[in-house]
């Protein structure tokens, strides 16, 4: 194995880790140290600091925090529109009177 496979695979080994030191977190999560700090000090992201000194964090947490906030397609919403207008069309033609 050529020495620039043995880095690209030694740099994202630790997408198969379930634990991440700080420096992993932010390279798994695109973003910068600074970035990962304010959201740390902010209590926005789940970390562990084990003896009170190094962060770190567990990947499938940081996989939830990445997939909070989803946004639908507009054919998603346009299903849910139809569905809700169908549902609102059914209770007023059979309610009781």
């Amino acid at each position: 194995m050529g020495k620039n496979k043995i880095n690209y695979v030694h740099q994202y080994a630790y997408h198969l880790k379930k634990v991440l030191s700080f420096k992993e977190g932010c390279r798994y999560c695109d973003i910068s140290e600074s970035s990962m700090y304010k959201h740390t000090s902010n209590g926005t992201v789940t970390y562990y600091k084990p003896h009170g000194k190094l962060i770190f964090f567990k990947r499938e947490d940081l996989d939830n925090w990445m997939l909070q906030n989803r946004h639908s397609t507009s054919e998603e919403l346009e299903n849910e529109a139809i569905s809700k207008s169908f549902k609102a069309d059914w209770r007023t033609k059979f309610k009781s009177k």
